[in-house]
């Protein structure tokens, strides 16, 4: 019995593994893209002009590993779901995206154009 355990838990951390491996997240100056799959591909990717918001998350696990999971909502539709799982340093994830997209340029006015000053028009 302790075998079959032991042969199943590893049959887990081994598709665990493999599945993390096969798995690509890429940030550029203009998409997101994630890659997985070793034999057959499958490929996710948006334009960072669609992200709205990015937030991660840490379980308790997570935190002790230093790991996250970022999330990034986009203008698509609900079902669309667009995570980076299991990413180190999430928060420097954030912040990467952040930079790529020009929110910490143009503050809270959103992905990289800076609005007019709002003063009396000369």
């Amino acid at each position: 019995m302790f075998v079959i355990v032991l042969v199943i838990l590893a049959l887990t951390v081994l598709v665990g593994f493999i599945k993390r491996w096969a798995t690509t997240y890429t940030i550029t100056s203009r998409r997101l893209n994630i890659k997985r799959g070793i034999v057959s591909r499958e490929i996710q990717e948006t334009r960072l002009e669609r992200v709205q918001n990015v937030n991660y998350s840490q379980s308790v696990y997570q935190r002790l590993m230093q790991i996250g999971d970022v999330d990034f909502d986009t203008a698509a539709t609900d079902d669309y779901n667009f995570v980076f799982y299991g990413v180190a340093g999430p928060a420097e994830v954030v912040h990467s995206v952040d930079q790529a997209t020009g929110v910490t340029a143009a503050g809270t006015h959103g992905l990289g154009e800076p609005q007019p000053p709002s003063g009396p028009a000369a």
